[in-house]
């Protein structure tokens, strides 16, 4: 580690040195978030950062998520705070009251001394970094350049000296051109904070050189700053510590750029650096090399609003200026997703954009996708749904197909420019580079996205089509182009490519790897002859082996397991075993002891399986249930409401306290990680025991009975805070063992008066037959005079309905007269779900309540602020049942 020279400050004392060299290495080989204080947090999604290790600096806790991210470390050593009352009312209290291990800048101990355990010193210089002083990264000895600066130069030596071995760097814009400081930083005129705005108005008087300097690195465009983060990323590489700056946008390009939402939300701790993939036959080129210095683009307020899935904005700029430049009159985009970057393309040219994506549901051709990946495929409600409503749309053309089996042929040779970003998966990346040959000009330009780590498929793809064509990769960002590319302001061509007289070869390449087979068309075939011949072992074995090519593992998985049953010496059978045990184990399918099925019983299950294609859209369950999409359902919910109030059942209004919630889900963070892989349900079912826990005023004093628990940990959380708390379900063994109770809620064999609360959470519409109306009888009994019961969500939709799978055995589904039927059309293959409306939920329900248990519906009438707050969440308890038992008068 480099020396550095004697600092001006107030030196660190044996004891504070000490301190300091309890963290050496105390980290090693891990990874870690650096957070600065950048305007372009107010577009980044800080709450995907909880539960990994970060650094907080300065004014950080006057972000609205600080409370929930809660950071691990936190460093504060600009000048202006050391002196100041923000830093002693405010930023020192608030990181005691959560225990927050604080590096601060040695000048503040004077001022502060050691307020709590947890502060640690370090010491650092007002002068800037130079290349021949180095770059210390010892925090024992004093620190470079953290007041010429930012103060991420000196939270990375302190990540460096823990041992962290991989930085991502996030809200660090290293752009200082606005010097005012509501746009300089996140927190803007900070008016919440009185002390900050304070100091923020008198610092240009107080610390003349500080801002003199920072205007001078205004002026020269940041440069400074990158030349000293140059010298940082020089000496932590020498220690083999990697840097990666996922900022949105910014000028800090010393580092090799990730997007935040793919860094965010890995798992391993090896990720790679999209510049680092450069297999051979893929050149590199940097974006000045590649383009001019100056462009005028156009990127819309829609562009700017970037969602899960789409690129990332400083990646589009560089693409609209790639257009810009080729001044193209026929694009094809090979994947819609939501439009966002169809605008781009119609935007910075005269083109007519063609853009191709899978039909949505209830589309004519809709099929559900080939291949779902949830770690890499995200498919939109609706391709395209931004562009419908653009300034641009009368130059863009929707087409809907599958980019496999799409009939390219009316635009071969015609397109100037083709985008690929559709499926990333190597099969359908090769297949799609082969069309986009088909139809480039010979003096056109292809252009691929999402060439990094996070999407294998799309290396391993461009690798093969590298052995046959040039391509390049722009440094910096997942971008991979072919073609005639632009010329610079010297007029130089780079990397000029020729465009070979056919595809040919490529089209041999993706015949010898994928087949040219019409997967879908033979499917379909095979689903017409099985509806003569169900139990035709033949044609269910190709359908099995079908499904496994297009990525249906769970679908060949049953019909081979019903082949095996059908004809178990079946001969085409066993020879496809081999491709299919790569991802079914024999031992585990095939041979499995549990598994036992007529032959009877398995023509119908293969007939159940297949039959959902043919099922009418106003026979699913997706054409009925509007909790798929609450947010543009807000009126259709308040109407529901309406209809309850008419028919004379009591409704009270209630308003959701978000910071409330916020706070319950940091006390109670046993719930929220056991629902934190819930995907886009993970808010609703933590806000389900929220509610009920509020309103159910649950005590020490009470008895409660999680009802319908399955494996929620819900009555455990309970019991370690004091409260007395038991678990039934019907999956337990029988009887009372420890907090489980095996039995039927509906007839539980309690004593009367056992519990004074009980709630179910997503269950009561499980409850088939009249099991829902004994519930609520049962309920009265076992409670306590004053107990209480609650019961969210309350499914409740305009139409009476039952949802049910079609690979259940329908012979043990109970389902009303006076209910709809409908076919789950989703990936859950529960057998039995019932939604009421708001009329067969008082003659089936309300009707029946006992007399003394006083019943009302809750209506939360801001689940869309919600939805709002905790974007990507589908949030939808807008009802919750609430009955207390009063005294029988009679």
């Amino acid at each position: 580690m480099a020396n550095c020279q004697t600092c001006g400050g107030k030196l660190l004392n044996k004891q504070e040195i000490e301190k300091l060299k309890d963290f050496y290495r105390l980290h090693e080989g891990k990874t870690c978030w650096i957070i600065g204080n950048g305007p372009s947090l107010n577009q980044t999604n800080l709450l995907l950062l909880k539960g990994k290790t970060t650094f907080a600096v300065n004014a950080f806790i006057t972000h609205k998520d600080f409370d929930q991210l809660l950071p691990t470390y936190y460093v504060a050593t600009n000048p202006r705070l050391m002196k100041s009352d923000f830093l002693k009312d405010d930023l020192i209290p608030k990181l005691r009251k959560n225990d927050i291990t604080c590096f601060l800048n040695s000048e503040a101990k004077p001022i502060i001394g050691y307020p709590y355990d947890n502060i640690c010193y370090i010491e650092t210089t007002e002068s800037p970094l130079i290349v021949d002083a180095g770059y210390n990264l010892d925090i024992t000895k004093c620190l470079h350049g953290t007041r010429v600066s930012v103060v991420i130069q000196a939270v990375i030596p302190i990540a460096v000296y823990m041992g962290f071995k991989q930085i991502f760097l996030v809200g660090c814009d290293n752009d200082y051109k606005d010097l005012s400081m509501e746009k300089a930083h996140f927190y803007g005129t900070a008016e919440h904070y009185p002390n900050l705005l304070q100091l923020n108005n008198t610092a240009r008087n107080l610390y003349p050189d500080y801002f003199r300097k920072k205007e001078m690195t205004s002026r020269e465009n940041s440069s400074c700053g990158n030349e000293e983060f140059s010298l940082v990323d020089h000496e932590v590489k020498k220690l083999g510590v990697k840097i990666y700056n996922c900022t949105a946008g910014g000028k800090l390009e010393v580092f090799p750029r990730l997007r935040f939402e793919d860094a965010a939300r890995e798992t391993f701790s090896d990720l790679i650096a999209l510049h680092a993939c450069s297999p051979c036959g893929i050149t590199k080129c940097s974006v000045d090399q590649l383009l001019p210095p100056r462009h005028s683009i156009t990127l819309s307020d829609t562009d700017k609003n970037v969602d899960y899935g789409e690129m990332p904005v400083q990646e589009r700029e560089i693409l609209c200026k790639i257009i810009k430049n080729q001044n193209p009159k026929a694009i094809f985009e090979i994947g819609t997703f939501q439009g966002s970057t169809t605008i781009c393309l119609a935007a910075n040219s005269d083109a007519v954009v063609y853009t191709l994506d899978l039909p949505p549901k209830g589309h004519m051709d809709y099929h559900p996708p080939a291949i779902n990946d949830p770690t890499l495929d995200v498919y939109p409600e609706r391709p395209g749904v931004k562009h419908f409503s653009s300034t641009y749309a009368c130059r863009i053309r929707q087409l809907y197909g599958d980019t496999r089996s799409f009939d390219y042929s009316p635009y071969h040779g015609q397109m100037d420019i083709i985008f690929v970003d559709a499926c990333h998966h190597y099969d359908f990346v090769l297949q799609d580079s082969m069309n986009a040959f088909h139809m480039i000009k010979p003096d056109g330009m292809i252009i691929w996205h999402d060439y990094a780590e996070y999407a294998p498929g799309v290396i391993k793809a461009l690798e093969t089509v590298s052995k046959i064509f040039p391509l390049t990769h722009i440094e910096g960002t997942s971008l991979v182009i072919y073609g005639k590319q632009p010329k610079n302001d010297e007029g130089c061509n780079r990397a000029q490519n020729t465009y070979p007289e056919s595809p040919d070869l490529l089209s041999g390449e993706v015949t010898k790897k994928t087949g040219t087979e019409n997967l879908q068309g033979k499917k379909l075939l095979l689903l017409e002859r099985l509806k003569q011949s169900p139990d035709k072992v033949d044609l269910l074995v190709n359908l099995g082996i079908v499904d496994l090519h297009q990525g249906y593992r769970d679908s060949a998985a049953e019909l081979l397991k019903y082949v095996l049953i059908l004809d178990p010496h079946n001969k085409t059978l066993w020879e496809n075993l081999s491709h299919f045990e790569k991802h079914y184990p024999r031992s585990h399918t095939l041979q499995s002891k549990s598994f036992r099925m007529t032959t009877k019983e398995a023509s119908e299950k293969t007939c159940q399986l297949y039959s959902l294609h043919n099922v009418p859209k106003e026979l699913r369950q997706s054409y009925y249930d509007h909790t798929k999409d609450p947010l543009s359902n807000i009126d259709y919910y308040r109407d529901i409401k309406e209809r309850l109030i008419s028919l004379g059942m009591t409704v009270e209004e209630k308003e959701i306290e978000i910071d409330d919630f916020n706070q319950w889900l940091n006390q109670f963070s046993e719930i929220k990680n056991h629902y934190r892989n819930h995907g886009d349900v993970f808010i609703e079912k933590c806000l389900e025991h929220y509610v009920t826990y509020r309103y159910l005023n649950i005590a020490r004093s009470d008895i409660f009975i999680d009802i319908a628990a399955s494996g929620s940990p819900w009555a455990e959380v309970l019991n370690c805070r004091g409260i007395r708390s038991y678990r039934l379900d019907m999956a337990y063994p029988q009887g009372l063992n420890g907090i489980n109770i095996g039995t039927n809620a509906c007839d539980s064999r309690l004593p009367d008066g056992f519990c004074s609360t009980l709630a179910l959470h997503c269950a009561f519409e499980c409850f088939m037959g009249d099991d829902d109306i004994r519930f609520l009888k049962e309920a009265e009994r076992i409670l306590k005079i004053n107990g209480r019961c609650a019961i969210a969500p309350l499914y409740l939709e305009d139409t009476h309905f039952v949802s049910t799978s079609l690979l259940c055995d329908q012979q043990n589904i109970p389902i009303e007269k006076e209910a709809l039927r409908v076919w789950r059309d989703d990936e859950y293959n529960v057998p039995f779900d019932r939604f009421y409306s708001p009329e067969s939920f008082e003659q089936r329900i309300h009707s029946n309540i006992p007399e003394n248990l006083d019943a009302r519906i809750i209506y939360f009438n801001n689940i869309e602020n919600l939805n709002k707050y905790y974007k990507g969440q589908r949030i939808y308890c807008f009802f919750m049942l609430y009955c207390e038992k009063k005294h029988n008068e009679g």
